[in-house]
């Protein structure tokens, strides 16, 4: 039994090929809930049916090649009202995205018993591919921002705790396995500040490669606009935080070259509307 309300989540194969996922992973968390990346699953057509409860299917080789070709990214969805939430965020994007009966984004089911009883199909044998928390070559910079009623733009500084170097600056972590660099950036807010709901997520557009630790990274960087009164609770990573101006951030807080020239794209793009 998973320990709270939950809905189980099936990513399909268009939300990742059309770019949907972050969509996805923001309208959910928009709602108050927390999203788990539990790992992925390789259908065949039997378990097409044992999944979705179907005593047939009416086009079998359609399915097949849809949905049993790649494993698909299970997430669960965690929170009060989650079955109703991701019912109603799943109406809604396939009403605004889909023109296909069978490419319609991603699944969730309509009753926690229905979510309890595919959770523990998945969880059965082998069927689930557990996410593992290895390193990859990929990582993401979030530059968290907000506008204030003047129009003046702030950015959160963070500083890492002294095991990490104690140094500022903005959120930043691994982009995991099967994972996009959009959905890595609203992860890691999410698990590093709290944040669950964003204005919106910006690509800079810039990214650069460095090595850490004998391994050489490549990194993208965005920007992740909130409210103007929006909280920050910190993570074990980092011991205090400030909201600077943008001179402040380059020359009093960022260390790093490649931090300070996202900044400054950040900044152009918004002030410059380019974002829009």
């Amino acid at each position: 039994m998973y320990p709270d309300e939950f809905s189980v989540i099936l990513i399909k194969p268009d939300a990742t090929e059309r770019g949907f996922e972050a969509d996805i992973f923001n309208d959910l968390t928009a709602e108050g809930l927390v999203i788990v990346k539990i790992g992925t699953v390789q259908f065949d057509l039997n378990f097409v049916l044992d999944f979705y409860g179907w005593l047939k299917i009416d086009y079998p080789e359609a399915m097949s090649d849809y949905i049993c070709v790649n494993p698909l990214p299970v997430w669960i969805a965690k929170g009060n009202n989650a079955i109703s939430k991701v019912m109603s965020v799943k109406n809604r994007l396939r009403a605004k995205y889909c023109n296909h009966p069978l490419k319609n984004l991603f699944h969730c089911p309509s009753s926690q018993e229905e979510s309890q009883r595919q959770y523990d199909l998945l969880m059965q044998g082998d069927k689930l591919m557990k996410n593992k928390k290895t390193r990859t070559k990929n990582q993401v910079e979030a530059i968290v921002f907000k506008r204030l009623v003047s129009g003046e733009l702030l950015f959160l500084m963070l500083k890492r705790t002294p095991e990490r170097g104690g140094f500022w600056q903005p959120v930043t972590g691994n982009v995991e396995e099967g994972e996009s660099f959009e959905v890595a950036a609203l992860r890691e807010i999410q698990e590093e500040l709290g944040i669950n709901t964003i204005i919106r997520l910006i690509d800079t557009g810039y990214s650069y490669e460095f090595t850490d630790n004998g391994l050489d990274q490549f990194e993208r960087i965005f920007g992740i606009e909130v409210s103007i009164n929006q909280e920050v609770n910190l993570s074990h990573e980092h011991t205090e935080y400030k909201w600077v101006s943008k001179e402040e951030a380059l020359e009093v807080y960022l260390k790093y070259p490649g931090n300070k020239e996202g900044l400054r794209r950040l900044y152009d793009k918004v002030k410059g509307g380019l974002d829009e």
